[in-house]
Formats: structure tokens, C-alpha cells, sequence
């Protein structure tokens, strides 16, 4: 086989690869289309690019699955029954021009020389490269999608958190979080001199009310019956509900550190056969952050290094969160019940501390809360006078 043909060969092949993993791995976003005259054509034309779309998704499809197949029958001396049976199905006849473009449909002669036949393992080796290359890229790319998503709704949910206690009666917190990198395992410290002074509105009359106390078991309550059955959300609601334990046994405030992987790349494999609904990763990180946002106060957001031996250094997004520290232990307690009856297959994700208040001329003090006996909740009376 020539050079000139082997690169068009793998040119082709690689803009297949590229399509299919990255469409793949992807959500379609398809344009909204418009309200007025022009409606019934602009429909026509979403409708003709989507086929247009699966179409061509079905080829590249079709496409690695004949990689697949060659790298299989390249062992065998003669074709094989399943490679026969794969060149002759209707997918492959429909896409017949698309496997040739790509070296895929080529019917090994008998009789070819050991030269042409390493040629021909060669071009498989350059053929998996691409593959498995093109299929990480699409992997990176959506992994770094999915956590710029998260911090983006994470930023949007704080904004909305400090508009609305701007209005009502806040109480100023002054702490210090504390950000440091660590080789290979990062984790809050309470031993760095380095401390970021955060100023935290703690809206005092909100979180000791009754109707938040409700309206914060409701979201509890609404996500474990979403989620629960999803294995790959054990660790994140292991993690919130042991920040809650720790949290009702602590004068001090407590923080909970953890990976933006945590909420960003979940596995939804259902540990019950019951579970029927499909849940996406969409989905949950929003309820998870509108849950997280409902009794929790956003600390930091930091990119901290992880250099591992031989390879360039990665870079992962750590969350720190900490408990509104005027919620009683009363109230966490209440919290803590709703988790009773739910069986968590997953330890607790991420890192717990005590925060610490670093104030310029004095020494390190532990950061009290504000509210532990409860005196400051709401009371609520059962007889009507």
C-alpha cells in the first residue's frame, strides 16, 4: 500500500473518530426554533440536519465497529465467518463508500505477501492510536465541559444567595479559609500560614425560621428519593450527611472539602431493579448544588496543583463548605433523620476540618457558631390562643 493512500486512508478515519466520540459524549443542543412565518421552514431544515446528524453518527458508528472486526480477523488466515457476516449486513452495505474512504473495506487477497500483510497490521496499529487518542480527547473535553458547568452554577447560586440576604437582617461572619498546594493529595489545612479572609452573610432570621427547617428536609428529602438508587451519588450524599453528624457534635465550625468530580463526573448505574428513570449528569448537579446551597455556605474555589511523577501536572477544583453556623443542633438533628432509612453503598467523599480564624496580632481561634442550644429558633406554638 502506498503512503499517499495510507494517509488519506487515516485522514478520513480520524475526522470519523473525532465526529463520533465527541458527539457521543455530548449533549445535543439543538437551536430553538423561531415563533413567527418562518417556523414550519426553519422545523424543515432542524429536521433535515438532525437526520443529516444520526445519519452520519450511524456511520462512524459502523466505522469503528469494521475497525473492530479487521483488528479480530487480522489473526486468522482466511476471513472469518463474523468478518463475512459483518461485510455483508445492511449497515455495512449502506456505508459501504464511508469504510472505503477509510481502509475498511479492503478484502485481503490470497496469496499477498508477508510485506503487504505487515503493511496491513501497521495500518491497525495506526488506526487503535487514533481511536483511543480521539476517544480520550472527547473524554477530557467533556470532563472539562461538565466542571466549568458546575463552577458556573455554583458562582450563579452564590450570587443569588447574597442578593437575597442583602435585604434582611445578616449577621457579618468573619472567617479564614485556608488554601494550600500539595503534591499528589490535596486537602484543607489548618496548619497553613497562607489564609484567605472571607466574609460570609449569615441571614439570621431565615435559618432559625420554621419554614426553612421545613423547606430544608423537603430538599433532603426530594433528593435522596431522586438519587438514592444511583450508586455513583452514595459518596456525595455520604459526605453531606457526615458533615451534618460532625457538625451537631461540634461547638466549632466544621468544613467539608471536596473534588468537583464529585458532583460533575457521576455514574448513574441504578443498585436497585426497581429504578426505571433515567437520571443526567445535568440534572444532578443542579439539584445537588440547590440542595448543598439550602444549608451550606460556599467557602473557596481553588485550582490546586497535583503533579504525579512523569506526567504534566493536572489541576483539580476542590469546594470547601461549611454548615450556616447560626443553624442549631436541634435543626441538624432533624436533618440527620431524614437519611435514617436510606442504606449508603459509599464512604463519605471529600475532607473535614475545624476552621480556623487567623486574625492579624492573634493567635489562631477556633470559629464558634452562633446558634448551637437553638435560642435563636424560631418558636413555634401548638395551642391557639
Amino acid at each position: 500500500m502506498n503512503t499517499d493512500k495510507h494517509e488519506y486512508y487515516l485522514s478520513n478515519f480520524f475526522q470519523h473518530c473525532e465526529h463520533y466520540y465527541t458527539s457521543s459524549l455530548s449533549s445535543k443542543n439543538y437551536p430553538a426554533i423561531p415563533s413567527s412565518t418562518t417556523a414550519a421552514n426553519a422545523n424543515n431544515e432542524h429536521e433535515h440536519e438532525h437526520e443529516y446528524e444520526h445519519e452520519y453518527e450511524q456511520a462512524c458508528e459502523t466505522v469503528l465497529k469494521a475497525l473492530e472486526h479487521h483488528i479480530i480477523n487480522i489473526h486468522e488466515e482466511d476471513m472469518s465467518t463474523e468478518m463475512r457476516d459483518f461485510l455483508s449486513s445492511d449497515k455495512v452495505q449502506e456505508f459501504k463508500s464511508e469504510l472505503k474512504n477509510c481502509g475498511l473495506f479492503v478484502e485481503i487477497p490470497p496469496g499477498e505477501s508477508s510485506e503487504q500483510q505487515e503493511m496491513t497490521h501497521q495500518l491497525l496499529l495506526e488506526y487503535t492510536k487514533i481511536r483511543d487518542h480521539q476517544r480520550r480527547a472527547a473524554h477530557e473535553q467533556q470532563m472539562e465541559h461538565r466542571r466549568k458547568c458546575l463552577e458556573e452554577l455554583i458562582h450563579e447560586k452564590s450570587h443569588e444567595t447574597k442578593l437575597s440576604s442583602a435585604s434582611d437582617d445578616n449577621v457579618n461572619v468573619n472567617v479564614n479559609v485556608i488554601i494550600h498546594e500539595k503534591s499528589h493529595e490535596t486537602k484543607l489545612s489548618s496548619a497553613s500560614d497562607d489564609n484567605v479572609n472571607v466574609n460570609v452573610n449569615v441571614n439570621v432570621n431565615v435559618v432559625t425560621s420554621h419554614v426553612y427547617l421545613t423547606n430544608m428536609r423537603g430538599k433532603i428529602r426530594y433528593f435522596l428519593q431522586t438519587y438514592k438508587s444511583h450508586l455513583g451519588t452514595h459518596a456525595f450524599l455520604a459526605g453531606m450527611k457526615k458533615l451534618i453528624e460532625k457538625q451537631s457534635k461540634e461547638d466549632n465550625i466544621v468544613t467539608w472539602t471536596l473534588n468537583a468530580s464529585t458532583l460533575s463526573e457521576v455514574s448513574f448505574t441504578s443498585s436497585s431493579s426497581l429504578s426505571s428513570k433515567i437520571h443526567h449528569g445535568e440534572d444532578y448537579m443542579k439539584d445537588a448544588v440547590e440542595l448543598l446551597f439550602s444549608f451550606v455556605v460556599p467557602m473557596s474555589l481553588e485550582n490546586l496543583s497535583r503533579a504525579e511523577e512523569g506526567k504534566q501536572k493536572e489541576f483539580e477544583s476542590l469546594y470547601s463548605f461549611h454548615i450556616h453556623p447560626a443553624i442549631s443542633n436541634g435543626y441538624l438533628k432533624t436533618l440527620l433523620a431524614e437519611f435514617r432509612k436510606t442504606n449508603l453503598d459509599a464512604r463519605p467523599t471529600g475532607t473535614f476540618e475545624i476552621l480556623l480564624s487567623n486574625l492579624k496580632g492573634k493567635k489562631k481561634n477556633f470559629v464558634v457558631r452562633s446558634n448551637i442550644s437553638g435560642d435563636m429558633d424560631e418558636h413555634i406554638s401548638f395551642i391557639d390562643w
